[in-house]
């Protein structure tokens, strides 16, 4: 996968964790008051693979730390 299907697909999920992110804080609000607690527990779930995945994205990126020389 090129570097810049990588940088989409990380962009990708960078915006479906954050849904998810906000989507866990409206379920999270309603669990306090008695609401069953699977779906949060379903969204951490998929907010954990959504940043597993694009950690490994990240790591298979030709990344170079800024300054250093290109060989």
């Amino acid at each position: 996968m090129a570097d810049g299907d990588l940088h989409d697909e990380i962009l990708r999920l960078e915006a479906q964790i954050e849904e998810l992110g906000a989507i866990s804080a409206v379920i999270g609000g309603t669990v306090v008051f008695g609401s069953n607690t699977s779906t949060s527990k379903q969204a951490a779930v998929a907010i954990k693979t959504a940043e597993a995945l694009r950690a490994e994205l990240i790591g298979k990126m030709n990344l170079r730390l800024v300054g250093e020389a290109e060989d």
